[in-house]
């Protein structure tokens, strides 16, 4: 994008140096309205409504990006990583909305999904609302006595 000022053809530059199946979206602070899209061989529309509500969160759009997440049907999810990106942007906007024990709940099922993780990500800035809370550090000291093991 920093090259040519489009994120179209950012886009299409970065699709080209890509193998197999993939499904990309991607938004700019610049362009906060356009959302551009690439697929290829992947119907992987979890992981896209993922990464698109990662992208609306970036950009602070606290309310379309924990309805994105909440629209998924998390029973059909099967890979942990993508639950565990799920609960823990969930708790990164419940923690930036100041509601500390939504925040922590959905940190526990990242947790769950993925403690290794979990354990790395809880060093995000998203989180400082919620850090400093008890239901917090309890899961951190959890987290880590669990990886040492």
């Amino acid at each position: 994008f920093d090259r040519t000022g489009d994120l179209t053809r950012a886009m299409l530059a970065a699709v080209q140096r890509l193998e197999g199946a993939f499904t990309l979206l991607a938004v700019h602070a610049e362009q906060p309205g356009v959302v551009v899209g690439a697929r290829r061989n992947s119907p992987l529309d979890a992981g896209a409504t993922c990464n698109y509500a990662a992208c609306r969160l970036m950009l602070n759009d606290l309310e379309v990006a924990e309805g994105l997440f909440k629209s998924l049907n998390l029973s059909v999810i099967r890979e942990r990583k993508l639950l565990f990106s799920i609960f823990f942007n969930l708790g990164c906007i419940k923690s930036l909305q100041v509601d500390m024990n939504e925040s922590l709940d959905f940190l526990k099922r990242a947790a769950a999904a993925d403690p290794v993780a979990t354990l790395a990500a809880l060093g995000d800035t998203q989180l400082d609302n919620v850090r400093t809370d008890v239901g917090f550090l309890a899961l951190q000291q959890n987290l880590e006595q669990f990886i040492k093991q």
